[in-house]
């Protein structure tokens, strides 16, 4: 595969994500609209949605498309609360010998 050829292929691919994802962003009626046309570039899909918007004296931003509902919310019941630390010995971790302050002192190297 010649660079001119992998580059087209590139294009091609980085042309078709975008205009999926123009897609997904864009209000429902507008992107099924989109898709029954089946526009070969991110241009032509582009002009065809402002045609559209302009038919309907709309704009994009004008009804987002929402993701979630409204009454969406996370589910807590999966979620369990972590452990505490199990400590022993006034602090000290289970296995670990209480240290003085000399032994605890930085030698001199």
């Amino acid at each position: 595969m010649s660079r001119r050829s992998s580059y087209k292929q590139y294009e091609k691919l980085k042309d078709l994500i975008v205009r999926e994802q123009f897609m997904d962003a864009c209000p429902e009626d507008l992107a099924t609209s989109l898709r029954e046309k089946d526009l070969p570039t991110l241009e032509r899909v582009a002009k065809e949605a402002d045609l559209f918007l302009k038919a309907r004296n709309r704009k994009l931003c004008d009804q987002p498309r929402k993701l979630f509902p409204s009454n969406a919310r996370p589910r807590m019941d999966s979620v369990r609360p972590l452990e505490p630390e199990k400590r022993f010995n006034g602090g000290q971790r289970a296995g670990e010998a209480k240290m003085s302050v000399a032994d605890q002192r930085r030698p001199d190297i």
